[in-house]
């Protein structure tokens, strides 16, 4: 099964739509790579955020994927927003990849408090003859540093969501417009919200 264009990618909320892989995707070698945005208040009054945007390249023998955003607030009148985003590009990945992607937000024991917590996560398999071009590196910068300036501004819940939302779209504009050569043989996207 192939497809054509990374614009065919699906977002589901903590789900992860896998497609088959052939036996010719494994390769020599394992590689990790994980994410990871932890925003933890305390203290009554306050907001913790953390962000993180990972755009990753691996050239063979990719075997996992992970990407984690975790938002705890025990306190009263606090928040803690966490947002993480996963870019990777493979050229070749192990038969048995794993590919997970979670939000977590958690409100302990809180008055008034809020826990926001997002992650985005685009795992593309690309062949060898396929590469994201330097104008779409710089894009994807470009995104991460929005992105990490979004969450430090502590936006309400509504216009986080809103704008990481919208962030995530650009990223698959970049993603379907600046992997260049050959189409895309394999797409995993998932999206976590909570």
């Amino acid at each position: 099964m192939k497809i054509s264009r990374i614009a065919a990618i699906v977002a589901a909320a903590t789900a992860v739509t896998l497609v088959p892989l052939p036996a010719a995707a494994s390769g020599s070698g394992s590689r990790t790579v994980v994410s990871a945005a932890v925003a933890t208040v305390h203290h009554d009054g306050r907001t913790r955020t953390d962000s993180d945007f990972d755009v990753r390249r691996v050239a063979f023998g990719l075997t996992a994927a992970t990407n984690t955003a975790v938002a705890y607030a025990r306190c009263r009148h606090c928040r803690a927003l966490a947002v993480s985003f996963q870019v990777v590009v493979a050229r070749r990945v192990a038969p048995d990849l794993a590919v997970r992607n979670r939000a977590l937000a958690v409100t302990d024991r809180c008055t008034r408090c809020e826990a926001v917590a997002r992650a985005y996560q685009w795992v593309v398999v690309t062949g060898a003859d396929h590469r994201l071009s330097a104008r779409g590196q710089r894009q994807l910068a470009q995104i991460g540093w929005r992105l990490k300036a979004l969450v430090r501004s502590r936006p309400t819940a509504a216009v986080l969501e809103r704008r990481v939302a919208a962030l995530a779209e650009q990223v698959v504009q970049v993603l379907t417009q600046e992997i260049r050569k050959r189409p895309v043989q394999h797409v995993w996207s998932s999206r976590a919200v909570h």
